[in-house]
């Protein structure tokens, strides 16, 4: 058997197992619509080109994550990484380390894979500034890590499983807080 004949079987299977990648796509305007009727004070947002109607970008940022980014040192960790799925692409993730240096995502984007014109001045100075002790970013390495199967999927589903990962690790986080405001209670009474 040939590698295309094999290649194309495989495809055909991701085709019977997740539906019509391009299907996924239209369903983004919907899947921001719900977002933002059940996180009305987050930051979410979906840009297509003008002129062809393609997807550009896919933006979300919790308000949750917004407001745990305070409790965060204030240093975020870039990072990217490359889609896997059938219309390539790149996830974007900006990352904090709360008091416990956990991993704490503050936002991400999905971004197509055509090249864009960079203003002039927009990345002049990044990587100024405090560094707050890190020199080296294992919370990108971690972030990679954590969404390494959700790379495959057709993007809605990766945007779903993305933000089920984030809402978990935000509870974890809450839970934690109040974990430990219980026991400086108890250790204060």
């Amino acid at each position: 058997m040939s590698y295309h004949v094999v290649w194309l079987g495989v495809e055909k299977a991701k085709a019977d197992i997740h539906g019509d990648h391009s299907l996924w796509f239209d369903q983004l305007r919907w899947y921001l619509d719900a977002m933002m009727r059940y996180n009305p004070e987050s930051y979410v947002n979906i840009d297509y080109d003008a002129s062809s109607q393609q997807f550009c970008r896919f933006f979300v940022s919790f308000v949750a994550c917004i407001s745990g980014f305070n409790s965060c040192r204030p240093l975020l960790f870039l990072d990217r990484t490359f889609l896997k799925g059938k219309y390539k692409g790149q996830l974007l993730a900006a990352t904090a380390k709360d008091g416990n240096n956990g991993l704490f995502p503050v936002a991400f984007v999905i971004v197509d894979s055509r090249p864009r014109p960079i203003g002039r001045g927009s990345c002049m100075n990044l990587g100024r500034g405090m560094r707050y002790g890190e020199m080296t970013s294992n919370a990108a390495e971690s972030f990679n890590n954590w969404i390494k199967e959700a790379r495959n999927l057709p993007i809605t589903q990766m945007v779903d499983t993305i933000c089920t990962q984030l809402m978990r690790q935000i509870i974890k986080v809450e839970d934690m807080n109040v974990y430990i405001n219980i026991t400086i209670h108890i250790i204060n009474s």
